[in-house]
């Protein structure tokens, strides 16, 4: 059985919890980073370093987001097998169904005593802080378990989504996630601004951790794009690289075209970033952490398919 402490214990001495919480941070960036080899390392090292830059600035909002990232990063790569499941959960979805009760818990604490991993006193961090800042980010963290849990669903049954699936799955993520961290940050944007600045990053991401997608068994060609691709999956067994992705015609017309997509929703979202009213840092962090490495990926691809 997994180590349980007492949760309520940290909630209720938030510096304990906050000097446990920041070397939690750093044991899953590590485990994040090895796990993945180079490729975490190039994927990852870049966020994890700005995390930190960024806290020189907004120490309380960095630790906020370094937290919350770090637990939902521990708790998917459970769920995904990127780790082992913990002793002491029957299955996947016992698993899943504790940490949800966990983020009712954390984010609206009753006194009650509560117990969980250590890797919870992240997840405790998190809602402590968010309280400092006066920000409720239950919804959020709901919404982001909500795509945790259909992923785990559709990797075990290997199920295809249709478009309105897929579209309503991005679309509560990248709502979750962008408007969370703007709120953190200190923003007010609405939900289409939020949108705007997700979609070309939401394109990137698919395009380039498809591969890596795919062996785990989550498909994110929507049943619709299979059929006017004429994609068959079965011939993308084996294929580790996006590279050896695109050497599939069906796929590499599919990429090509996300590709297209992705550069015009990158182009519109330049654009709307230029009018936006954001505080320097986030302005920053968005152009650095998010623009420019979407806009890197995509042109790298757009050249690989000009070939």
């Amino acid at each position: 059985m997994t180590e349980q402490v007492e949760l309520s214990y940290f909630a209720a001495h938030p510096v304990i919890c906050h000097m446990e919480a920041t070397r939690l941070q750093g044991v899953v960036a590590y485990e994040t980073i090895k796990n993945r080899g180079m490729r975490g390392l190039k994927q990852y090292g870049l966020y994890f370093g700005g995390m930190l830059a960024y806290g020189i600035r907004e120490p309380a909002r960095a630790a906020l987001i370094r937290s919350a990232y770090a637990w939902f990063r521990d708790g998917d790569d459970k769920v995904d097998g990127d780790k082992l499941l913990p002793p002491g959960y029957k299955d996947k979805g016992e698993f899943l169904q504790i940490k949800r009760e966990l983020i009712h818990k954390a984010s609206k604490p009753d006194g009650q005593p509560v117990f969980g991993e250590r890797t919870d006193i992240l997840l405790i961090d998190y809602f402590v802080l968010a309280r400092r800042l006066k920000i409720d980010l239950t919804e959020e963290s709901l919404a982001v378990w909500d795509t945790i849990e259909l992923d785990e669903e559709r990797a075990r049954n290997r199920r295809v989504l249709t478009q309105e699936e897929l579209d309503g799955y991005f679309e509560k993520l990248d709502l979750a996630c962008g408007e969370g961290a703007l709120k953190v940050a200190g923003e007010t944007c609405d939900s289409h601004d939020s949108l705007s600045l997700s979609w070309p990053v939401r394109t990137m991401f698919n395009l380039r951790d498809f591969p890596r997608d795919f062996a785990q068994g989550i498909i994110n060609v929507s049943q619709e794009d299979l059929v006017v691709y004429g994609i068959d999956l079965s011939r993308l067994e084996g294929r580790k690289t996006v590279e050896q992705v695109m050497g599939y015609a069906p796929m590499r017309r599919w990429y090509r075209d996300q590709t297209v997509t992705g550069i015009t929703f990158l182009q519109e979202a330049k654009e709307r970033l230029k009018v936006l009213h954001l505080r320097r840092p986030t302005r920053f962090a968005l152009n650095r952490f998010f623009v420019g490495p979407t806009e890197k990926t995509l042109n790298k691809y757009a050249k690989m398919l000009a070939n």
